[in-house]
């Protein structure tokens, strides 16, 4: 009778290990959901760090249906001249603005849109005049402009 008792013990003891790993998957599965989400927004952060301290600056953005608003920073120490702006192949801004060194400037596009809550990654490419020597330049942004469309 002893031995059955023991058999027994042993049994409920595996069932109980059973459950307090099968509680613990599930809460690694439900914290791993989140995941994706944060990555997206690791992305946009990254990309916002990385504009607004190139040389030249995007310290704000914004697409909607409507169009796209830029404030645009010239981080040169010297006054320059934007030509125009391009998203991927995408003209989107070519009306020529003059920037002193540290300037800010907002400038509007209705050539770019998008859908509400949708991401969008464009590669971003600056065409502007060095004032001083009057040489001509495109500046590549190294990291696209990341964010979700505004709604």
């Amino acid at each position: 009778m002893y031995y059955f008792n023991k058999k027994a013990q042993g049994a409920t003891e595996y069932l109980i290990v059973l459950a307090v790993v099968i509680i613990i998957g599930l809460i690694v599965i439900g914290v791993m959901r989140n995941v994706p989400a944060s990555g997206a927004s690791a992305s946009i952060r990254a990309s916002k760090a990385y504009w607004e301290s190139a040389d030249i600056g995007i310290t704000d953005y914004a697409v909607d249906g409507t169009g796209l608003t830029l404030f645009v920073r010239n981080n040169f120490a010297r006054n320059i001249k934007i030509t125009d702006i391009k998203f991927d192949a995408t003209l989107v801004y070519t009306t020529d603005e003059t920037l002193k060194a540290g300037e800010i400037l907002q400038l509007t596009s209705t050539s770019e849109t998008c859908t509400a809550g949708r991401q969008y990654l464009y590669e971003v490419k600056i065409t502007y005049t060095d004032l001083i020597t009057n040489s001509e330049y495109t500046f590549v942004g190294a990291t696209p402009l990341t964010g979700t469309c505004a709604g």
